[in-house]
């Protein structure tokens, strides 16, 4: 082949790829959306916009090394994407999309996001309403340092409980006469503070030395608490344990400020209970 008919058919080809390309891009941008700019890849029609690329680039970078303004790495990325979508339209042809138990699966997924969305909105709303007083953080100190030697006693007769409320040095005498009605005589304990359950430790740490409670409700029962030592215990300064302190007061307002806001929501809403279907509905 002579070298003219070689530059001739160079020629040719270089003209027949610019037309192929002109045309090609002439049916792209026929067959393809207003503002096809904002489209990186079209998969059985299904668009990958830029903004999808940019929201599952930031998901997959945000543990990597890589750069974002690495091909290859953009290449990687999109190629997730296309295999995701691919996956979808298999999943879509057989119908999984229409099957019940899916169905279920997606709904508890939005249940549960709204969930999330309004407890993180509320719990936001409420942390702006709290404030902790130095006063408070020093209580709380005080109580983490002390130590208490109880005497418990469960009864199932708030009368009677009453009574050994009341009894002062007869205690021992006065749980003789109601010991039809106790339910359970703990034996003499040492306690720290964060052993007991918290509306029960706020009055028994408010105790003093020979004080005894008034009858605190415990379930379907009634407790009755002596103290009978008190020691202080050795731990880390205020000024360390300051900090966590406040965060644990904080966080146990925001719970009871919740609390209260789930109370409220419930008494004004309708809520219907079918006791018979309840009793029913058997659980295996």
């Amino acid at each position: 082949m002579t070298q003219y008919n070689k530059k001739k058919i160079g020629i040719l080809l270089m003209s027949s790829l610019i037309i192929i390309g002109l045309l090609a891009h002439k049916y792209w941008s026929r067959n393809t959306t207003a503002g096809s700019d904002r489209i990186i890849a079209n998969v059985e029609g299904c668009e990958i916009t830029v903004d999808d690329f940019k929201e599952a680039a930031r998901a997959s970078l945000s543990n990597k090394y890589a750069s974002a303004d690495n091909l290859k790495t953009k290449f990687d990325i999109l190629d997730d994407l296309i295999t995701k979508k691919l996956l979808i339209l298999e999943a879509q042809n057989k119908n999984f999309d229409k099957d019940a138990a899916f169905l279920k699966e997606i709904q508890h997924y939005w249940e549960q996001a709204l969930i999330k969305r309004v407890l993180n909105e509320k719990l936001s709303e409420l942390s702006l309403k709290i404030d902790v007083k130095d006063s408070e953080a020093e209580k709380e100190y005080a109580r983490m340092r002390q130590k208490i030697l109880a005497q418990t006693v469960i009864l199932h007769n708030k009368k009677a409980a009453e009574e050994l409320s009341k009894a002062a040095d007869n205690f021992d005498e006065t749980k003789v006469k109601y010991k039809d009605d106790i339910v359970l005589d703990e034996p003499d304990k040492w306690y720290l503070y964060g052993d007991l359950p918290r509306y029960i430790e706020d009055i028994v740490f408010d105790l003093k030395q020979g004080e005894t409670s008034a009858p605190i409700a415990y379930g379907s029962n009634w407790m009755v608490v002596r103290v009978l030592g008190e020691e202080k215990g050795q731990i880390e300064s205020f000024e360390k344990a300051a900090n966590s302190i406040r965060q644990n007061i904080f966080q146990r307002k925001r719970e009871e400020l919740f609390e209260k806001w789930m109370t409220t929501l419930r008494s004004n809403s309708s809520i219907d209970i079918s006791v018979k279907n309840l009793k029913k509905t058997e659980v295996k």
